[in-house]
């Protein structure tokens, strides 16, 4: 693995090198002009650096971070992208003046308070609340599943959390042994019925395999709510 990186290193090294001797060799490779000053900015090309992170993502921003701050390291941190983030990298733009996920929609998720607290060092958080909605036979549905979700698809007509047990209890599949895939995970929780309409069809998209050739615990993180938590 070190080796790996140290590899990845040298050759983001040499690209570096390209961009600041103004060498057109690699188009392919190009660096965006409106960040090529700031990749450069920062950087010595003879200066010896304590630690060299390849890759600004999400770890390699937060192991940089530490060493500098903490340890009082000077880091080097080398991406192949003219950004940092990695994939949650975002930007304002130009002409809707909106912040766009560049690389799709991701949600922060954290149940230590010490990782939220380090968070809120770095940036202002908005108040969100998020909020989804499946479209499943021609009607928009809430999703994870939950009380309103059984009672639109199946025109029911469920109006408390033992309700919705005993509707769950009943469309559950009970097979005489553990669940084995994401299938069986899946039926043995909300049924053939959600299964079909909602489980199958969203893990499908998600990881491009059917869910009976995925191991039970891709389906078994998926919420099923017996209220209305939307």
């Amino acid at each position: 693995q070190f080796q790996r990186n140290y590899r990845r290193a040298n050759a983001s090294n040499e690209r570096l090198n390209e961009v600041a001797n103004g060498s057109e060799d690699t188009p392919n490779t190009a660096v965006n002009p409106v960040h090529q000053d700031i990749m450069m900015s920062n950087f010595k090309m003879n200066k010896e650096y304590d630690v060299c992170v390849v890759g600004a993502g999400f770890s390699g921003s937060v192991i940089a971070e530490r060493f500098a701050n903490e340890l009082g390291k000077t880091v080097l941190v080398i991406d192949k992208r003219n950004h940092i983030g990695g994939n949650c990298y975002d930007y304002i733009d130009e002409e809707t003046n909106i912040r766009v996920n560049k690389y799709g929609a991701h949600l922060f998720h954290t149940n230590h308070e010490r990782v939220w607290n380090y968070i809120q060092k770095f940036s202002k958080w908005t108040p969100y609340e998020h909020r989804v909605l499946g479209y499943v036979n021609k009607t928009h549905v809430p999703v994870p599943v939950n009380i309103d979700t059984v009672n639109l698809l199946f025109h029911s007509n469920i109006q408390s959390t033992e309700e919705m047990d005993k509707w769950l209890k009943k469309e559950q599949v009970h097979y005489d042994h553990e669940p084995v895939n994401s299938e069986e995970m899946a039926m043995s929780r909300v049924g053939k019925r959600l299964y079909e309409l909602i489980f199958k069809g969203y893990t499908l998209k998600q990881w491009n395999k059917d869910p009976s050739e995925l191991g039970p615990e891709v389906t078994a993180r998926i919420p099923v709510r017996n209220d209305w938590d939307d």
